[in-house]
């Protein structure tokens, strides 16, 4: 557990240098999802504590003190890592919000309602489970108190996992309605549909993890069997923060040349920004385009813009008649008149490069 503990860690810590480097913003999906990673920790910490005391061993091999420690801190890990996965699924949400166009109101009310949903179901299920037993530690020592008839959670967990799934695929898939029709090529297509989708795997995972609940209910060695399906919730949890932490490094692979500036300051890549600049690419070329002079010597895309500046000496034809100048030497005193022209053109490929053609004339005023 501590395995992949440590890589949900270690994505999630990128997220948050990619998101202060490059965007210079924390956002909400983003302290949702440590959130998240702070509940799995704590979750994985309490599994530890149980682990210990003998969780996973089989009930002959324990006795009823360290079967009750094992029981007890394995009851106080399971909601907490429930309600780990919740967050996380409602910071994907989140992220999916933030690529979607403001105008298309009724997909981000759809996304906010099934994140949301899945957390106040989760909030009910935390308290079924810290209420099922009067008193609480009556759920590992039957003996201090009564409790409620355990198919009632059982089903509930079958409700709350299959809803879960149920997410995880709607999240994996929504990605692709949003970056099918943008003027993309495949295979940035296909790449962005994986890693925004990465969430199916989660979904495996809530699947396995609601089976085998079905499982633990009717078993006679608990200390054992339940440790399997601590390791699916284990699963389900860091995948859960992975797969939606994955998208967000992408300024440190996917488009870096083309939206983030060589200062790096005030730039970054935004999922919007590729959304709005693909979809708009063909009309800002054909504007661009139709702006540009025309020749047939010059390629469309290469036509310059001509700034033709002339400056012309102010000068009197009797000056050299009232000065007495002789006529052979007229040539060397005479009045000169300069025109310099300056060509220049900008290249909206190039972005800036320009090229000046200077040219001097000089003649004799008579």
């Amino acid at each position: 557990m501590w395995i992949i503990a440590a890589i949900a860690i270690i994505v999630v810590a990128a997220r948050f240098y990619v998101r202060y480097a490059y965007l210079n913003k924390i956002r909400m999906d983003d302290w949702l999802m440590l959130t998240s990673l702070v509940c799995a920790v704590l979750c994985t910490s309490l599994n530890t504590v149980a682990i210990l005391r003998g969780l996973g061993r089989h009930k002959q091999f324990l006795n009823s003190l360290q079967i009750a420690e094992a029981t007890k801190w394995s009851y106080l890990a399971q909601p907490i890592g429930i309600l780990a996965a919740a967050i996380g699924r409602l910071s994907v949400a989140y992220l999916l919000v933030s690529i979607l166009p403001r105008h298309q109101k009724g997909q981000r009310i759809f996304l906010y309602g099934i994140g949301y949903s899945h957390v106040v179901m989760t909030f009910g299920m935390v308290i079924f489970i810290y209420a099922q037993c009067h008193p609480i530690n009556a759920y590992w020592n039957r003996e201090l108190g009564t409790c409620l008839d355990p198919n009632g959670r059982r089903y509930f967990g079958y409700f709350l996992g299959s809803y879960c799934s149920f997410i995880d695929l709607t999240l994996a898939l929504f990605p692709i309605s949003i970056f099918w029709n943008l003027q993309l090529k495949l295979g940035l297509k296909v790449f962005l549909c994986i890693i925004m989708g990465l969430g199916v795997v989660a979904m495996v995972a809530s699947i396995v993890k609601t089976v085998e609940l079905g499982k633990l209910s009717h078993t006679k060695d608990s200390t054992y069997d339940t440790s399997y399906i601590l390791i699916w919730y284990a699963l389900e949890m860091y995948l859960v923060i992975i797969a939606a932490s994955i998208p967000t490094l992408n300024p440190l692979s996917l488009a870096r040349s083309k939206f983030i500036s060589p200062q790096g300051t005030n730039s970054g890549f935004s999922w919007r920004r590729l959304f709005k600049s693909r979809t708009s690419t063909d009309r800002s070329h054909t504007d661009d385009e139709n702006k540009l002079p025309k020749s047939p010597h010059t390629p469309l895309s290469h036509k310059p813009n001509y700034n033709i500046h002339t400056t012309m000496l102010h000068h009197k034809d009797n000056d050299a008649v009232e000065r007495g100048i002789p006529p052979d030497r007229r040539r060397l005193e005479g009045i000169h008149k300069t025109t310099e022209f300056a060509v220049g053109y900008a290249d909206k490929f190039s972005m800036g490069k320009q090229a000046h053609l200077k040219s001097q004339r000089e003649f004799e005023m008579v």
